[in-house]
């Protein structure tokens, strides 16, 4: 923020750039949790975008983003729904497939109708996914978070399979950008071992809940999350259970209720 501060303040700051400015600093305001402020602050980054390159451009995407990002922190989740999907209709309208921004602003918008209820949602989804994987390298966050919401949305859907190729994408993903031992490739193997559970494909799902199993205690900090060791043991036994190896569920059980306690 102080740093932010600095370049509002230098007095050099060209016009194309105010505007993305003062939407950086709402955002950081949001971080802040100074709403009034990041408010002012959103207001006037899309005054300036307009005054830049118009209603109709590129320049007001991100702005429109953090008014949305503002309205969802204040609990207004469909004035936030609706800002977000005009940031998502100008980046699509003018930038390039390539610029992360795109998928990022679609998937947001997405998101929020999900959020919603919204019957479109899953389609928001499916193309910033399929719009992310075709054009943004495979080490972009943008596209693991894509395929994640968009796989999230399929297993609601109760469309299991679909959202199980998408899993097996996200993965790969994750582990282009984070490395082997970074607990965001766990969260997309624990959820594909739960779709193959779901689609009675109990083996293969005992498989990757052993190698979730694995990965959370081979992995480093876990950060706010220190459940997540105990609790791979416990979606473990739950297969086992089903398997019939109910000795094998008790045993898995007892180490799981060891850890999380």
């Amino acid at each position: 923020w102080k740093e932010a501060q600095l370049a509002e303040q230098s007095g050099a700051l060209e016009a194309q750039f105010k505007g993305e400015l003062a939407a950086y600093q709402a955002l950081l305001l949001i971080d802040l949790n100074r709403l009034d402020d990041a408010k002012a602050y959103g207001t006037k980054a899309l005054a300036h975008a307009r005054a830049f390159a118009g209603e109709d451009s590129a320049a007001v995407a991100l702005p429109y983003d953090s008014l949305a990002m503002i309205e969802y922190a204040k609990g207004d989740y469909i004035e936030a729904e609706r800002l977000m999907c005009i940031s998502s209709d100008r980046a699509q309208k003018h930038l390039p497939p390539t610029d992360s921004r795109v998928a990022s602003s679609m998937l947001a918008c997405g998101i929020f109708r999900y959020n919603l209820d919204d019957d479109g949602a899953w389609e928001i989804m499916r193309q910033a996914a399929t719009l992310a994987y075709a054009n943004l390298p495979r080490e972009s966050s943008v596209v693991a978070m894509a395929l994640n919401g968009s796989g999230g949305a399929l297993m609601q859907l109760g469309r299991f399979a679909e959202a199980e190729e998408i899993i097996r994408r996200e993965i790969d993903v994750e582990r282009a950008v984070y490395g082997d031992t970074n607990i965001n490739v766990y969260y997309p193997l624990s959820l594909l071992a739960r779709l193959l559970e779901l689609q009675g494909k109990l083996e293969e799902s005992e498989t990757v809940f052993r190698q979730a199993v694995d990965f959370i205690h081979k992995a480093g900090d876990t950060g706010s999350n220190p459940e997540l060791r105990g609790n791979s043991w416990v979606n473990l036994g739950i297969v086992l259970e089903k398997r019939g190896d109910i000795a094998g569920a008790l045993a898995v059980q007892q180490t799981a209720l060891g850890e999380l306690r």
